[in-house]
C-alpha cells in the first residue's frame, strides 16, 4: 500500500492516469492479477479504506493466494502506479 498527496510530482501522476485532484491524496494497492502475470494498481482517493485492505491481507497472506475486493471506491489502473515526487 502506497499513498500519494499533492506535492511535486503529483498533478503529472493525476493526469496521466486520468485521475481528478483530490485533496486528501491517493492510496495506491499494488497488485497482481488472477495468475500472478499482470500487475494492476487500484487507485483510491480513500486512503483510509486503502489502509484497511492493505491490513486485512497482510498477516498470514500467502504468496500466490487469490483475493477478490469488489472495485466500487477504486479506480484500476494498468500496471503499477509509481510516484516520481
Amino acid at each position: 500500500m502506497r499513498e500519494i498527496h499533492p506535492g511535486p510530482g503529483y498533478a503529472v501522476l493525476y493526469e496521466a492516469y486520468g485521475l481528478d485532484p483530490a485533496p486528501g491524496g491517493y492510496g495506491l494497492l499494488l497488485m497482481r492479477e488472477k495468475g500472478g502475470e499482470g500487475r494492476r494498481t487500484l487507485v483510491s482517493p480513500d486512503v483510509e479504506l486503502c489502509r484497511m485492505v492493505a491490513d486485512a491481507i497482510r498477516p498470514g497472506f500467502l504468496p500466490g493466494e487469490v483475493i477478490e475486493l469488489a472495485t466500487g471506491g477504486f479506480t484500476a489502473v494498468p500496471g503499477w502506479v509509481v510516484h516520481a515526487g
